[in-house]
């Protein structure tokens, strides 16, 4: 591992004029975690469109299905094998992933930034260049210290092989356009994998090009295979179009096509989950979004206050602090919000709740007043 240092000072103007410029990012991060945050809640919940879905038989064409979205479950077949025409024999798979590492130098970068009385700052920053397998190696060119640092270029490719035909029971479909279940690694063998005078056979997960495995030097290359295989049972949806399925467009915008490992049942309850997980996936990215531009919109404060270097750093915490808490809020309100406009039922309810209470407010205020009681008069 080679290792080197850098030091760069930033005077107390220049860390001020960064600031105000981490302003107008800021106020851009606010802005876009408002639209992240409401298109959310408007994403079309694929599971439910699933659900509305025609079964067919996987055994014969349902002719009456015809332009319909469908789902059809059975095991995945195809009427020709295929393989790696390199590197890899045609065996019983759907599709073939061919992934491909190169041992090769990595730049990491550690970077500490200490603040100094007057407001200026030293920034430290470390590069560590070790090497390790990559299936995506720097260009040498792309690093702070290139020198002793070289990459060649990746002697092979990766590369996605398909077989020329997939269907489901008596059903076809494109899976090159298709989104289709996970693959599985394929266990080479002798049988199975393509010899050649400079690939060899390394256990039952590689095949290798270089002088040494235990040992390899910079630019070796490392090759492995997963697969979909036939037999797989699946369910299908998409549109039904004589014996294919092709692509189907909820909507017509939100495309469905797509094979899930399993049953019509755990096609769907797949489906539903992901929809869930991706949802909370983004309200998250929202309000970070938020926090931060938040965050650097106050940024100038603790970058004038860094002149005394503790007074700045306090800054900074209590600005993460009531800016945390100001972002929940308004995360919670947004999704709040846009879950009551993209959902129908809830508008409609939510408008009639507006409408009863802006009537009570308005009778209520033209109702007269009642005039005081004329005490009774007595006699003298």
């Amino acid at each position: 591992m080679d290792t080197y240092t850098k030091t760069t000072k930033t005077g107390w103007g220049q860390n001020i004029g960064k600031s105000v410029m981490g302003v107008l990012v800021g106020l851009a991060m606010f802005v876009a975690s408002f639209v992240v945050l409401w298109n959310t809640e408007g994403r079309t919940n694929l599971g439910k469109v699933a659900e509305k879905a025609i079964q067919v038989s996987s055994g014969t064409v349902e002719t009456a299905a015809a332009g319909q979205l469908v789902s059809v479950t059975g095991d995945l077949k195809t009427n020709s094998p295929v393989g790696d025409p390199t590197y890899l024999k045609p065996g019983p798979y759907v599709v073939v992933y061919r992934n491909v590492e190169m041992f090769a130098w990595v730049e990491e970068t550690e970077t500490e930034t200490k603040k100094k009385t007057g407001g200026g700052s030293e920034e430290t920053t470390t590069y560590r260049y070790v090497t390790e397998w990559t299936s995506s190696p720097q260009s040498s060119s792309e690093f702070e210290y290139p020198e002793g640092h070289t990459n060649p270029r990746m002697k092979v490719q990766p590369d996605t092989f398909y077989a020329p035909t997939a269907g489901v029971g008596a059903y076809t479909f494109d899976h090159r356009s298709a989104t289709l279940p996970d693959a599985a690694p394929i266990m080479l063998t002798r049988d199975n994998a393509i010899a050649q005078w400079d690939v060899r056979l390394i256990g039952r997960d590689y095949l290798f090009m270089g002088r040494s495995f235990d040992t390899p030097d910079v630019g070796d290359i490392r090759i492995s295979f997963e697969a979909l295989n036939t037999g797989k049972k699946v369910t299908l949806f998409g549109k039904l179009a004589g014996s294919d399925i092709i692509p189907y467009y909820h909507k017509g915008k939100t495309r469905l096509y797509r094979a899930l490992s399993g049953t019509h049942d755990e096609a769907i309850a797949t489906l539903k989950t992901e929809h869930k997980v991706m949802g909370w996936i983004l309200r998250i990215v929202g309000f970070l979004l938020m926090w931060i531009g938040l965050t650097l919109i106050y940024g100038p404060i603790s970058a004038f206050l860094d002149v005394l270097p503790f007074l700045g750093k306090i800054s900074r915490s209590l600005i993460a602090i009531v800016t945390f808490f100001i972002a929940i809020i308004l995360t919670i309100l947004t999704t709040v919000i846009s879950m009551v406009f993209h959902n129908t039922i809830a508008l409609i309810i939510f408008i009639v709740i507006v409408g009863i209470v802006l009537f009570f407010i308005l009778t209520r205020k033209k109702k007269p007043a009642t005039a005081p009681a004329t005490p009774p008069v007595t006699g003298a």
